[in-house]
């Protein structure tokens, strides 16, 4: 059940749109979950940021594990062994470029 912010659910506030509650209700209730999804990303990020900077700080393992999070986003791959050999690979050929 999802709750409005007054503490209502949508289905409370359906029942007064009447014969367009079904429709309405699946409208508000698809933006809402996409609109949580989005909001619940974000806090994630954040704990996970909390998290690293306690354990971590400014350390360079915090800073290779960011760089390595990042590669695998761009370039669309999983979290494996295998996948940080080729990261390492992949930054000893930039870090020839490095000015």
């Amino acid at each position: 059940m999802h709750i409005f912010p007054t503490g209502q659910s949508y289905d409370f506030f359906a029942v007064f749109v009447g014969d367009l509650g079904v429709n309405i209700d699946r409208v508000v209730k698809g933006t809402y979950m996409q609109t949580f999804e989005t909001a619940r990303v974000e806090v994630d990020h954040k704990i996970d940021e909390y998290f690293n900077q306690s354990l971590f700080g400014n350390s360079e393992d915090l800073i290779y594990k960011k760089k390595y999070n990042s590669w695998l986003v761009l370039f669309d791959k999983e979290d494996c062994p295998e996948s940080k050999k080729q990261f390492d690979l992949f930054m000893q050929h930039e870090m020839q470029h490095e000015i």
